[in-house]
C-alpha cells in the first residue's frame, strides 16, 4: 500500500514503540504463470506467544519490507549478525526482542513478498542454512542463560526449535543431526517427541533416532514405488 511506511511511522510514534510490523502478501512463482497471489499473512506476535523473544525464535517472521525499526533500538542492536548469513534479517528482529523492544502492529498491507521457483537465498546451501539455525539457537540459549535464566517457557521453546532442526537435518546432514540431538538431550535428557503421532509412537517403541530412520526409509521406499 502507498501508505504502508506512513502507517508504520505513525504507529511507532503513537505507541512510543521500537518496532512496527505490518501484514504482508505472499506471491509464489508458478511455472508459466508468473507470480500469483498466495494469500495475505495476517499475524500478530502475541498470537504466537506473549513473550516476543519466544514468538520470534520459534514461529514469527516477517520480511524486512514489512518492518520499521526506531533508530534507538537499531543502536542497541548494533548491526547485522553477518556470521549468520542468510538468516541475518530474522536474527535482527529477534535481537530487537532480546533488547526488550516494544512492538506495535500497524494495520496495513506492508509489502509484497515474492517467492521464486528457483533456489532462494536460504535454499542455495541447505546444510549451511541449517547449521546457521543451530548456531543462532545456541547463541539465544546462551543469551537467556546470562540474562535471567531459562525458565519453563524458554525451555519448551528451545526444545521445539532443536527438534524441528533435528528432523530437518536427519536426511540433509547426519552429523548435524547427531549434534542437534545431543543438544536436545542436554536440555531435556528424557526427550521423546510428542508429535507427529507416528513419530511419537515409534520413538516410544524403538527410540527417537531409530524412529527417524524408520520413517526416512519408509518415505524413500514410497517415493521409489511411486516413481517406478
Amino acid at each position: 500500500q502507498p501508505t504502508a511506511l506512513e502507517t508504520r511511522m505513525e504507529a511507532l510514534v503513537h505507541d512510543d514503540a521500537d518496532v512496527a510490523y505490518s501484514d504482508w502478501q505472499k506471491l509464489c512463482e508458478v511455472k508459466g504463470k508468473g507470480f500469483i497471489n498466495a494469500g495475505i499473512i495476517h499475524r500478530r506476535i502475541e498470537d504466537v506467544h506473549l513473550d516476543p523473544e519466544i514468538a520470534i525464535l520459534t514461529d514469527f517472521w516477517a520480511p524486512p519490507a514489512a518492518l520499521l525499526y526506531a533508530r534507538r533500538i537499531v543502536k542497541k542492536i548494533g548491526g547485522w549478525k553477518a556470521h549468520l548469513e542468510p538468516i541475518e534479517d530474522a536474527r535482527f528482529l529477534l535481537d530487537a526482542a532480546l533488547f526488550h523492544a516494544k512492538f506495535v502492529y500497524a494495520s496495513d498491507l506492508g509489502c509484497l513478498y515474492r517467492i521464486p521457483l528457483g533456489s532462494s537465498h536460504s535454499r542455495i546451501d541447505r546444510r549451511r542454512f541449517l547449521k546457521h539455525i543451530l548456531q543462532n539457537t545456541e547463541e539465544v540459549e546462551a543469551w537467556w542463560k546470562r540474562e535471567g535464566g531459562v525458565n519453563a517457557q524458554r525451555h519448551r521453546a528451545l526444545v521445539k526449535v532443536y527438534e524441528n532442526l533435528a528432523r530437518a537435518a536427519f536426511r540433509e546432514d547426519p552429523h548435524l543431526f547427531e549434534k542437534v540431538y545431543d543438544k536436545i538431550l542436554q536440555i531435556s535428557p528424557n526427550y521423546r517427541p510428542a508429535k507427529p503421532l507416528h513419530l511419537a509412537l515409534l520413538s516410544r517403541l524403538f527410540g527417537y533416532r531409530s524412529a527417524e530412520s524408520l520413517i526416512a526409509n519408509y518415505q524413500s521406499f514410497k517415493k521409489r514405488f511411486h516413481d517406478g
